[in-house]
């Protein structure tokens, strides 16, 4: 909490140069100075959130984080749309509004999975400061997802910063597209969760015929539900960007996203299940290793080959994006084969 607290401040100190190095223009840099300050808070917030949601992941208490979730985005939902647009005698405070809302339900969900584990007894004795065999056994998982997650962030800024420099109406199309596709995203990575849990209790309990029963259900709905997000967001791609904006320019723009969004349906779905039964079986370096070179290196390097020397715009972030879906989904799908041919975490076994 302390180092993450530490990392938050000086973003903060820094946080007009941050903004200006990501690409807002002059156009709304004010709006986002608004905004920004409690957003980043609300960072801090659900980044302690995760942490103690890690621990009820890992005893495959789900239920505990889907109702944290849950009631904290609702809570986000009902403040925002309250104080954005005001109502009655609560005044409209617009962008500030929204960072209000947002502060808000993280802040509850913070203190909910704090709760929740509290009334477990889990702060009930032990040690508060880390001693040397708890960092032997966790330094190399944490190592290998923090390098991971921290590739991911490098890439996905890289990117951003070149949708962004694309101007202010593409970059609010590509806001608008991100935003859609990360509801299924968002779904789908619980599923990715779930698998990596199902996985990690069945190398727990030492048995292949679970662990190969997980991996095989898990590719069979990966499928199923990647068909029925591609089918609904194809039929229905005007009314889900309507919820965002009704601009009939920036409808015209999105018509061609949208069908990628559907299209990426299938890759990042596999790429997140198989992602997940790897951290699971305990093959993060690997998860790492790939996620490295296709997020860090490829994705921004197509990206800006797409747009800088195909001239190709927003559309060409997107195949960007595309593409490394599905080399992660690949690479996923590979090692979990593999792990499979060589029977995984028993070698030996008959």
């Amino acid at each position: 909490a302390l180092a993450l607290g530490l990392l938050h401040g000086i973003f903060f100190i820094f946080l007009e140069d941050i903004l200006i190095l990501m690409g807002a223009s002059s156009d709304y840099l004010p709006l986002a100075m608004e905004y920004s300050p409690l957003a980043l808070l609300a960072v801090y917030f659900t980044s302690l959130t995760l942490i103690l949601q890690a621990v009820q992941l890992g005893y495959g208490n789900t239920a505990s984080i889907m109702k944290t979730n849950i009631c904290g985005n609702l809570l986000n939902a009902a403040l925002s749309f309250l104080l954005i647009r005001g109502l009655g005698p609560v005044p409209a405070y617009g962008v500030f509004g929204a960072a209000i809302g947002t502060a808000a339900g993280t802040l509850f969900s913070l203190l909910y999975a704090w709760f929740l584990l509290k009334r477990e007894g889990f702060f009930h004795g032990g040690r508060w400061i880390p001693d040397t065999a708890y960092f032997k056994k966790v330094g190399p998982l944490f190592g290998s997802v923090l390098s991971e997650q921290g590739s991911e962030r490098i890439g996905m800024v890289l990117f951003s910063r070149m949708a962004a420099g694309l101007g202010t109406v593409p970059f609010a199309v590509h806001s608008i597209c991100m935003n859609i596709c990360d509801i299924y995203y968002d779904f789908i990575m619980g599923f990715g969760k779930a698998g990596m849990v199902s996985a990690g209790q069945a190398v727990g309990r030492g048995s292949m015929a679970d662990w190969q029963q997980y991996r095989k259900r898990g590719l069979r709905w990966c499928l199923l539900l990647s068909t029925a997000a591609c089918v609904s967001i194809l039929f229905f791609e005007d009314s889900l960007f309507s919820i965002y904006s009704s601009d009939p320019a920036l409808h015209v723009l999105a018509g061609t996203i949208m069908v990628f969004i559907a299209l990426v349906s299938y890759p990042e779905a596999l790429a997140l299940w198989g992602a997940g039964i790897l951290r699971g079986s305990g093959q993060t370096a690997q998860v790492a290793a790939y996620s490295f070179l296709s997020i860090t290196f490829l994705r921004p390097l197509m990206t800006a080959f797409f747009i800088y020397v195909l001239d190709m715009g927003l559309i060409g972030t997107w195949c960007a994006l595309f593409i490394d879906q599905v080399i992660r989904a690949s690479c996923a799908a590979f090692l979990v084969n593999r792990l499979s041919a060589k029977r995984g975490f028993l070698p030996d076994a008959g």
